[in-house]
């Protein structure tokens, strides 16, 4: 979908509709509650989350690469909450990583790097195993920021 106009939440509806698919059969394939995927469909919701961003992605075939550069367009509103976890610190901020702008992709991978990293450091006994693990998440991390 080339239309750069489309907002995220017209574009859910949109390929909802297409697909003959009813808000409460969304929410079955996505686990997302009914009355949240309206407020993005409405546009009253502006940020999902990149766990609703996935399962919608997945229940819809949408690429995750047009879904980046729809919300990368639309304005961001924070909540008043205090950020929680590195989740929320790596999938919800805007930043540049490598002097690049952080991806979906680079956040997804920072995150995965960090979980590891939390659960490496409190492991008594590591094995080659764990440090094949963090070696091809780094890789990885390369691969997506040198391309």
């Amino acid at each position: 979908m080339e239309d750069t106009n489309v907002s995220f939440g017209k574009l859910i509806r949109h390929l909802r509709i297409d697909k003959n698919m009813s808000l409460k059969e969304l929410s079955q394939i996505t686990t997302l509650s009914k009355s949240y995927l309206s407020r993005l469909e409405n546009e009253e919701k502006r940020n999902p989350t990149i766990f609703a961003v996935n399962k919608l992605g997945n229940a819809l075939d949408l690429d995750i690469k047009t879904i980046e550069k729809l919300l990368v367009d639309e304005e961001c509103h924070q909540d008043d909450e205090a950020l929680e976890g590195i989740d929320k610190l790596l999938l919800n901020s805007t930043y540049t990583f490598a002097e690049k702008i952080a991806t979906v992709e680079i956040q997804l991978l920072l995150r995965d790097i960090v979980r590891f990293l939390e659960v490496y450091c409190i492991k008594c006994n590591l094995s080659r195993q764990d440090e094949y693990e963090l070696l091809e998440l780094a890789d990885k991390l390369r691969s997506v920021v040198l391309n």
